[in-house]
């Protein structure tokens, strides 16, 4: 539904980001379950937003960066100044004063859209890779490392310590399980290790499984929003991306299915790489995030062991 957005400040959208198959949608659509906000919907795929279509697939762009070739269509997107049959698919007001943006493809440039419109709070959403991983897989979906790879600015500020390794997963075979691995945490590190404590909210998908209510509260404190749990209700429905068996009780069920589908020797080596970023501090071979772990527990990007 193509809907009349009166108030283009951008200080009145909540940005949901995080990797494909990490519950993105699902989560930004419990935050919309009285219908208050209009419903935006992967604004940044340049194959189905004209004004965007500069931007190459999860564009890197340096905090700093002011091009208005970039800074003017983002800020059209983030104030909801467009109609998009695409964008607004999922939308369910004709008229709003306030939005909520969902997007896969800005990992790379999130911290940016934090720089660049400030007061607009961005919810990151982390789920174990393993489960992104072996979701992946099941859908076919081909992990482009070199695409990362062949950005200057990416490898210079992010990915050098690594280069060597990256450039010998892209060398395996489409589907390989270093590919994927590595992929999830190309898109992941880089955000994680520019923001600081306070700046953005992360949310851990298994929390928001397992212990539900305190993860929402939490969440909705960061975006000065009252909390009712009547909101728990809505835990059962599935996202408008999932399949509708995906229930909530299924996934709770589900929480470590990855076991099943990864051989040992992938598991062994998801650790090795997770550490060699530095994610371990979130993630390992358990099925739970160390959601404790503070912001200034992060390592360096500098390079500190070799795999």
């Amino acid at each position: 539904m193509l809907c009349l957005d009166y108030f283009p400040d951008h200080t009145r959208t909540i940005f949901f980001a995080g990797t494909a198959r990490s519950g993105t949608t699902w989560i930004s659509n419990l935050v919309n379950y009285k219908n208050e906000y209009r419903d935006i919907f992967e604004p940044f795929d340049p194959k189905q937003l004209p004004l965007i279509k500069h931007f190459p697939f999860n564009v890197y762009l340096r905090p700093e960066n002011r091009d208005p070739h970039f800074l003017e269509p983002a800020r059209r997107v983030v104030t909801g100044q467009f109609r998009n049959p695409w964008a607004d698919r999922y939308n369910r007001r004709l008229i709003a004063g306030q939005r909520i943006i969902k997007d896969i493809r800005v990992t790379h440039f999130v911290k940016w859209l934090h720089v660049n419109f400030p007061g607009m709070p961005i919810i990151y959403i982390l789920r174990h890779p393993l489960a992104v991983v072996t979701s992946w897989r099941a859908l076919g979906w081909i992990p482009r490392i070199e695409i990362y790879l062949n950005r200057p600015e990416l490898v210079a500020d992010h990915l050098q310590p690594y280069l060597p390794e990256l450039q010998q997963a892209a060398a395996q075979p489409e589907r390989s399980f270093d590919r994927y691995l590595f992929f999830w945490c190309i898109e992941n590190s880089v955000p994680l290790n520019q923001f600081h404590s306070g700046e953005m909210h992360l949310v851990f998908y298994e929390n928001l499984l397992v212990e539900p209510e305190a993860e929402l509260r939490r969440m909705f404190m960061f975006l000065k929003k009252p909390f009712t749990t009547d909101i728990l209700a809505m835990l059962d429905r599935p996202s408008s991306q999932s399949r509708m068996e995906a229930s909530f009780q299924s996934r709770h069920a589900r929480l470590d299915a990855w076991r099943t589908q990864l051989s040992s020797a992938e598991i062994v080596r998801s650790l090795e790489i997770l550490a060699f970023f530095g994610l371990d501090r979130f993630y390992t071979d358990a099925p739970m995030p160390n959601a404790q772990r503070s912001w200034a527990d992060k390592k360096s990007l500098a390079r500190e062991n070799v795999l």
